[in-house]
């Protein structure tokens, strides 16, 4: 994410990554759904702490894919603090 997204502002570009970032997606997807490997990585990395939350995920994020909700929530807690609508929105776009 630090290499490709956020350095990045290009749609085309964000559209060329798009299979990527379902992988990525599918991968958060499936850790949370493994709440023993959710809470291990709780304890050592408490960032992930919004994509263990489903509520969190269904409060917020409802104009996003299903495809993209996990990583995308991810970019926007560990991005830059005054652009997370900006992530939210590249992402919205990114299935358009």
């Amino acid at each position: 994410m630090n290499n490709h997204f956020y350095k990045c502002r290009s749609t085309t570009y964000d559209k060329q990554l798009l299979y990527y970032y379902k992988q990525y997606n599918e991968f958060l997807k499936n850790i949370n759904k493994d709440k023993s490997i959710s809470l291990y990585l709780l304890n050592n990395y408490p960032s992930i702490k919004h994509i263990i939350r489903s509520e969190y995920l269904t409060a917020c994020y409802n104009d996003v894919n299903n495809d993209l909700k996990y990583i995308c929530v991810y970019a926007v807690i560990n991005g830059n603090p005054y652009m997370s609508y900006y992530n939210k929105q590249r992402f919205i776009d990114m299935i358009k």
